[in-house]
Order: C-alpha cells, then sequence, then structure tokens
C-alpha cells in the first residue's frame, strides 16, 4: 500500500510540472504576441529611433507641418524682415530647389510709358532698387516700351512741363534694356477711335494721355509676349513700372516669389490708392498681367482718367487677387520736380532708404528745382501759385 501512494503521488508531480511549463509556454508566446502587435501598430517610433541612428532621410518619416501665417496676413504682405520659422514653406522649397539645381526663375522687367518726360532722373533707381536687386534671385530680362514725340516737346496737363522739349534719346539711359519705341502722334487715329467707341466725352490732353499709357501697357504686353514665343523663354512672372517713377526703396524678392506660387495674386502700391487700388507699379505672373494689361477695355466715360479705379474695376472683375505691396515710389516732371507723393517720403521709408534718396534724388535735380531769386520790384506783379501736382 505504501509503494502504490507513493507512486500515486509521483505521478501527480510529473503531471503537474508538465501543466506548469504548458502554463509558462502558453504565458510566453501571450507576451511573444503582444510585442508583435505593438510593433506592428507602432512602427514609426521604431523607424524614428532608426533615423536617430542611421540618419534616414527625413523625407519618409517627417509628419507635415502646416506653414505658418504671415504678421501681416490681413493686408496680404510677406514681409522680408519675418524670421525662418514664419515665412511659407513654399517660398523656402522654391528657394532651395534654386539653389540646388543652380537655376534661376525667368522674370521681365519692362518699364513701360514716355521715357524722354524724366527717365534721366529716374533711370539709376531703377536699376539699383529694382533690376539689381531681382538679379540677385532671378534671371532678369529687361525691357523698355515708350513712346517718343516727332515734335520733341511734351504734352501735359502740368503747366510747368506742357510744351517744354524733351530728347527722344533718353529712352537708351536704361543699361540692358531691350528698347522698342512708337512714335505717340502715330496713334491719333486709334486714340480717337477709342473714344468714340467708349462714348467718352471728355476730349483734353489727360485723357489722351491716360489713353496712351493704356495702350502702351497693352503693346508691351504684346511685344513681351511675342518675344517669349520666338526665343522659347517661359517667364514666371513680370515686374511692371513706369519710366518717370523714382523707385525710393529696394523691390521685395519676396513678393515675386510669391507671384510665381499664386499666379492669380497681383502686388500693386497701396499709398496711391484712392478710389481703387494704386496703379503704375504690377508685381504678377504672365496671365496676371495679361488681364491688367488688358484693362482698355474697361474704359468708359464715367472712370475717365481714373487710372485707380478701372484698375479695380479689372481685378474685381476677374479671377484675379489683389494684395498691397511694400513699395514706395514718387513721379518725377519733365523739370526734375516730383508730384505730391514725395511728402509721403519720411512716412514710407527708413533711415536708410530715406538717406539714399536724399543723396541720390535732391542732389541730382537741385538745378533743376532750385528757384531763382526775383527782385523785390518784380514780385508784387507775379501771384503765388500752387505746388504742381
Amino acid at each position: 500500500m505504501l509503494n502504490k501512494d507513493i507512486a500515486v503521488k509521483m505521478k501527480a508531480t510529473n503531471i503537474t510540472k508538465k501543466l506548469l511549463e504548458v502554463h509558462k509556454k502558453r504565458l510566453n508566446n501571450a507576451e511573444k504576441q503582444k510585442v508583435s502587435t505593438v510593433k506592428k501598430t507602432y512602427p514609426l517610433k521604431r523607424e524614428l529611433k532608426l533615423d536617430n541612428v542611421f540618419n534616414i532621410e527625413e523625407k519618409v518619416l517627417a509628419k507635415p507641418t502646416k506653414p505658418t501665417k504671415p504678421i501681416n496676413s490681413t493686408a496680404g504682405i510677406l514681409h522680408e524682415n519675418t524670421r525662418k520659422s514664419e515665412k511659407p514653406s513654399l517660398v523656402n522649397k522654391l528657394k532651395s530647389k534654386v539653389v540646388n539645381n543652380n537655376e534661376k526663375s525667368k522674370i521681365a522687367v519692362c518699364c513701360c510709358g514716355f521715357a524722354p518726360r524724366s527717365l534721366k532722373y529716374t533711370h539709376d533707381s531703377i536699376k539699383t532698387n529694382v533690376i539689381d536687386i531681382l538679379k540677385e534671385d532671378f534671371d532678369v530680362d529687361v525691357y523698355l516700351y515708350s513712346f517718343t514725340s516727332k515734335s520733341n516737346i511734351i504734352e501735359s496737363k502740368n503747366k510747368s512741363e506742357n510744351n517744354q522739349p524733351i530728347n527722344n534719346e533718353d529712352v537708351n539711359l536704361l543699361h540692358d534694356a531691350k528698347v522698342i519705341t512708337r512714335d505717340q502722334e502715330d496713334e491719333t487715329d486709334t486714340i480717337k477711335e477709342i473714344i468714340t467707341t467708349n462714348n467718352i466725352k471728355t476730349r483734353n490732353v489727360n485723357i489722351i494721355n491716360h489713353i496712351r499709357q493704356l495702350l502702351m501697357l497693352k503693346y508691351s504686353f504684346m511685344e513681351i509676349h511675342k518675344a517669349s514665343q520666338q526665343q522659347k523663354i517661359n517667364y514666371k512672372s513680370i515686374v511692371y513700372l513706369e519710366p518717370d517713377m523714382f523707385i525710393c526703396k529696394p523691390i521685395s524678392k519676396m513678393e515675386v516669389h510669391n507671384s510665381i506660387l499664386k499666379p492669380k495674386n497681383v502686388y500693386t502700391s497701396f499709398f496711391n490708392d484712392w478710389n481703387g487700388y494704386g496703379s503704375g507699379f504690377y508685381i504678377g505672373s504672365v496671365k496676371a498681367m495679361d488681364i491688367i494689361c488688358d484693362m482698355i477695355k474697361g474704359l468708359t466715360n464715367d472712370l475717365g482718367t481714373d487710372a485707380e479705379k478701372l484698375l479695380f474695376n479689372t481685378i474685381d472683375n476677374s479671377i484675379l487677387k489683389r494684395v498691397k505691396s511694400k513699395m514706395f515710389h514718387f513721379k518725377v516732371y519733365q523739370d526734375g520736380k516730383p508730384n505730391l507723393y514725395y511728402q509721403l517720403l519720411q512716412k514710407n521709408t527708413n533711415s536708410e532708404e530715406f538717406i539714399w534718396v536724399m543723396n541720390n534724388f535732391v542732389k541730382l535735380t537741385e538745378k533743376q528745382t532750385t528757384k531763382p531769386k526775383r527782385s523785390k520790384s518784380r514780385r508784387k506783379h507775379h501771384k503765388r501759385r500752387s505746388c504742381p501736382m
């Protein structure tokens, strides 16, 4: 009996050991399954650790980040002095792509208007603050489209410069520019037809010069488009300005970059908005400038010579979006005198820009702007005149 009891106990002990071994195996298998499930569910953590050790490319593992908004988002202006973290990622990608590929985007700068009026006072500012600045980031072609005068005089609403002599050769002052000219007298029939077709009642020198400027915008864009097709040039953006503009500050390269990334945006100056959008200075894609340069078709008798309102209507009735540019300029008359926007110079420039304008404009035109002193006997015969507009 004793031997049987011992045998039964030994058998029970062996069974218990086997059960314990089976239980341990089950526990081990369960733990392995948990580990494998965690690895399948969260593979990114393991990859991130490997990335830290072996420097795997960040493009595979990096999480997409939303671009931060610019500081002055309500005005739509992207300032040059924003922190790197605040600049749109698309612009940074574009710049890095340009650097890596050692290629620059092709853009055009078009100086369009009546150059003999005052290009002799403004060409240095256009070259320094527009062309040279843009060449740092872009491959730039410069065009100058201008009317000339067969009679070698200027027709203007301003008495101080009306019928004053001009030099048609001044169109060649903008270095490295492709120059195309037209005699303004040859457009007389075209202007008369536009006045009649659009039922414009006013027929003075103001409306004639306004239509001339709109025609030159249209002609210049047609020539740029023609040149781009003949030479197979793909312009990404076009900067438009007028030859009588004295450019007071460096152009924003960021605005040009943004016009490439967002082809429906058009940058215009904001200090001269008045009844619409500031006219004369534009930055936009080729498609955007095609619409802007064809705004003569929106000319009506009600608008008259209101270029700002015409620009507003053109943009408002299209797919374009107006964005305020930080550019500031004033216009210069034939005699070297600035227009009324000169009074806003200090408000719209920093100290360095203001000093630069003083050194480059005032010294250049001081002979023309200095009025000769009159004798006391003659002063009483002359009435006081207002400042020219």
